[in-house]
């Protein structure tokens, strides 16, 4: 079993920030107090990132201390916080609801509110204490200015002559003196109706939710006899309008080739809108063609569509000027395009119905013959960079003397001699003996170079002949053929300078010493761990017993099973 101690004291006096290092856990076991005042420590930063502190984080102290003020929830009741008085006679007791949909965090206010106030909050769990909330709303008659009514305020609502008003029971009633007098009539309205029960008033304006005036009846449609009282301020009477002198009124104006009825409907008289009469912007009348060219229909009709067509045969007198740079076909397809240095590229196939192209002074440039064969007669002169494929892309590229093969090149003779200083190749792999389907044959490179007036081979090479095994040589004076003599005069094992990484090294003659990345060993103890011993070969520990853990002891890696943090 492995045991874990941390630092520990058997009295109750804290570690100081001297005994512990950052992190470091410490114990105050307080063993003749038994234990009631064990407290754990452990050293820390304070807020200003540089000192240090000790902080208590728990112990028996703090244990007993919470059980005594924490009920713990239970199958029926959420959590109990207990406060007690001073002398822990009585307490208040903070409850958590059985049931609750969500969590949720109620922040405190940051200091006690003043007198008459009240706990809100925002909605989003910050605590503050505010004064009751007040509500208002607007008082307007049809005399006197609006008034502003706020709760706590008292709504006084007189009478004027000849009414009464009365208040019972959340009801304001307010009557005529003589109610044997049914003109005067009889009204009342509480916090949400105002109600005319008999008689005629007049009502300049309501405040509420709702107005019911007994007697009346809704109009859903108007017909032209139907009545309007219309306020006229310029005289000391009112006039009233019918509906059909509303309409009258507003169709009155209107003549000309544009009619509107009663009703909305707006009539334009037939052929009184002429293209090109007040009007502005551009218009066409009629589109004329040219004769053995260009055909016209449908021009001059005022619903017909135009058509503009070339006839079969199209004549150019003069010269063909091409604004863009494509001359397409019926489908869309370019067949000939056009470059601003006056080159010409045909996109389909040519066809010449004779066998010569010829010069301009008649001389014949280009035979062809049935096979598809072409002969030049003179040199072959390419005008421009450029000599392309059959479906358009570039083929070889020309710049003075300098060739540049755009595709794949071929050589099916037997040797490829390049004359140049400097070869550069793309390809990131060479492919090397594409016909050793016998694997009779080494593969690889050699180098040419003269020693004291002797010529020798040096290389790199897959030996077919000795298990496919890769070799470095120097030193040979024989040029390689197909295979390289590894018996020739001068042939010697290659020296590789290189960091290795990957794959295996067999058959040394002795160990690797350290100085040159070895271990210096040829054998360890099994399941032993390594450790370095300077420039002498490497050495391994016993090898551990089950769960022990590896330590230092005096320097030297040791096993143990004890974890022990001291005293301080």
């Amino acid at each position: 079993m492995t045991v874990i101690q941390i630092k520990r004291s058997t009295g109750s006096t804290a570690p100081t920030t001297n005994d512990l290092a950052e992190g470091e856990l410490a114990y105050a076991e307080d063993r003749s107090g038994s234990g009631a005042s064990a407290i754990l420590y452990i050293e820390s930063v304070a807020s200003d990132g540089a000192t240090a502190v000790i902080d208590k984080i728990g112990g028996k102290y703090y244990t007993n201390t919470v059980d005594s003020f924490l009920t713990p929830k239970n199958g029926t009741l959420g959590d109990i916080l207990t406060l007690k008085d001073a002398d822990g006679s009585n307490f208040v007791n903070l409850k958590a609801p059985a049931t609750i949909a969500s969590n949720f965090t109620l922040q405190l206010p940051a200091a006690d509110g003043s007198n008459g106030q009240i706990l809100t909050t925002n909605g989003s769990g910050v605590l503050s204490f505010q004064s009751p909330a007040s509500s208002s709303f607007t008082l307007a008659a049809d005399s006197g200015d609006a008034d502003t009514f706020s709760t706590g305020q008292t709504l006084t609502i007189s009478g004027g002559e000849g009414i009464d008003t009365t208040v019972t029971d959340n009801t304001i009633t307010i009557a005529a003196e003589d109610a044997s007098d049914t003109n005067k009539g009889v009204a009342s309205f509480n916090s949400t109706n105002f109600t005319v029960t008999t008689g005629n008033v007049a009502i300049n304006s309501v405040q509420g939710s709702k107005v019911d005036v007994t007697g009346t009846t809704a109009l859903t449609s108007l017909v032209d006899a139907d009545e309007f009282l219309v306020y006229d301020a310029s005289v000391t009477a009112n006039r009233k309008i019918t509906a059909e002198d509303v309409a009258d009124y507003i169709y009155a104006g209107f003549s000309g080739d544009i009619t509107v009825t009663e009703s909305g409907v707006v009539t334009i008289a037939a052929d009184s809108v002429a293209l090109g009469t007040d009007t502005t912007g551009n218009y066409v009348a009629t589109v004329a063609g040219t004769a053995n060219q260009i055909s016209v229909t449908g021009s001059g009709s005022e619903s017909a569509a135009v058509t503009v067509a070339l006839t079969d045969d199209v004549t150019l007198v003069g010269d063909l000027t091409v604004g863009g740079n494509d001359i397409k076909m019926n489908g869309g397809t370019t067949a000939l395009s056009f470059t601003g240095s006056g080159d010409v590229a045909v996109t389909g196939d040519l066809t010449v119905t004779g066998n010569d192209i010829k010069m301009n002074g008649g001389t014949t440039a280009l035979t062809f013959s049935g096979s598809g064969d072409v002969a030049v007669a003179g040199d072959l002169k390419v005008t421009g960079n450029d000599i392309k494929a059959s479906d358009g892309t570039t083929a070889i590229s020309l710049s003075g003397a300098d060739v540049t093969v755009q595709g794949n090149l071929t050589v099916n003779g037997s040797s490829t001699i390049i004359n140049s200083t400097t070869l550069s190749v793309d390809d990131v792999l060479l492919k090397l003996g594409s016909d050793n389907s016998a694997n009779s044959v080494d593969l690889g490179f050699y180098a040419e170079y003269i020693v004291s007036s002797t010529t020798k081979y040096a290389g790199l090479f897959k030996d077919a002949s000795d298990s496919d095994k890769f070799k470095l040589f120097a030193g040979l004076e024989t040029e390689p053929t197909s295979t390289v003599n590894t018996t020739g005069t001068g042939y010697t094992i290659g020296t590789l300078v290189a960091n290795l990484t990957g794959g295996t090294v067999s058959s040394l003659a002795s160990a690797i010493g350290v100085a040159d990345g070895g271990t210096g060993a040829t054998t360890f103890t099994t399941n032993g761990v390594l450790y370095g011993a300077g420039t002498g070969a490497v050495q391994a520990t016993a090898a551990g017993t089950n769960k022990y853990f590896l330590y230092s002891n005096n320097g030297t890696p040791d096993w143990t099973n004890v974890i022990d943090g001291g005293t301080y």
